[in-house]
């Protein structure tokens, strides 16, 4: 199972100037990182974890992962509403990997014979939600999910009621937080052939973005999971809104997720259990 998830997902990449490069493809993903100084700041820095962020926590109806939907044709349209208004296209790859676009559903409803879904979008800002068509894609169903918790700077990996792993993470900064909210993973990169570099052993993209940086190195300021070159710094707040951990616990990350497993990012274990009360 894993050497087949590994090779599904392997994106050959180079690491220059602090953003990775999809070799042969020419699509670049700037994961946040302390490492490069790219990007400017947009106006409204807030602090860190107590933060205020602009994007209000989406309250699912279904359980994320119960409803995983991937995009058939070229393009997805998304509406506001069950047979309303198209809001925005959706292209059928990512623009960071060229992974097929892959969406969390998280509320289902039947409208004149017609079954819609109501998804969390890729897009900022964070926490943005359309529906879509269910025919226009095809459904599967995750048991795995991923919980970071802020101020215990960890994360923890769970398939259905048994957790796989417990590992401590870096975070972002008091300046470059690390924004709460649902997200998804969108965008793998596999970096085994180079595991010193900034990203370490691999880096998964996620569907939400710093919420403090307007771009870093001229591109949207997408968070990731990712490895790093300087396992020091695990355990403190570090990064510019990206997840770091150690290359072998990335790797057990990688190992047991696929495009579109939900990542729950909490302010605390605290705000956890009251947002599942």
């Amino acid at each position: 199972m894993t050497a087949m998830l590994l090779s599904r997902w392997r994106v050959p990449l180079i690491v220059t100037g602090g953003i990775l490069v999809v070799a042969g493809i020419g699509v670049l993903i700037a994961v946040l990182t302390n490492t490069s100084g790219g990007g400017d700041y947009a106006t409204g820095k807030v602090p860190h974890p107590g933060a205020t962020f602009t994007a209000e926590p989406v309250k699912p109806e279904v359980r994320p992962g119960d409803i995983v939907a991937t995009i058939k044709g070229e393009e997805l349209q998304v509406f506001d509403a069950p047979g309303g208004t198209v809001t925005r296209t959706l292209d059928k790859w990512s623009e960071a990997t060229f992974h097929p676009l892959t969406l969390l559903a998280v509320e289902q409803r039947e409208e004149a014979g017609t079954r819609w879904l109501r998804v969390m979008l890729p897009v900022q800002p964070n926490q943005s939600t359309g529906w879509i068509k269910a025919d226009q894609v095809t459904l599967t169903t995750t048991s795995v999910e991923i919980r970071i918790f802020i101020e215990e700077r960890e994360l923890e990996l769970w398939d259905g009621t048994e957790l796989i792993l417990k590992a401590p993470v870096a975070l972002g900064t008091d300046e470059t937080p690390t924004p709460p909210g649902l997200y998804s993973i969108t965008d793998p990169l596999d970096s085994t052939h180079n595991d010193t570099g900034v990203y370490g052993a691999y880096a998964l993209g996620l569907s939400g973005f710093s919420e403090v940086l307007k771009t870093f190195d001229g591109a949207p300021p997408q968070l990731a999971i990712h490895g790093t070159n300087q396992p020091e710094l695990i355990g403190q707040y570090v990064s510019n809104g990206c997840i770091r951990m150690y290359n072998e616990d990335i790797m057990t990350v990688v190992e047991h997720t696929d495009l579109g497993t939900p990542v729950h990012i909490y302010t605390s274990r605290k705000a956890a259990a009251e947002q599942a009360a």
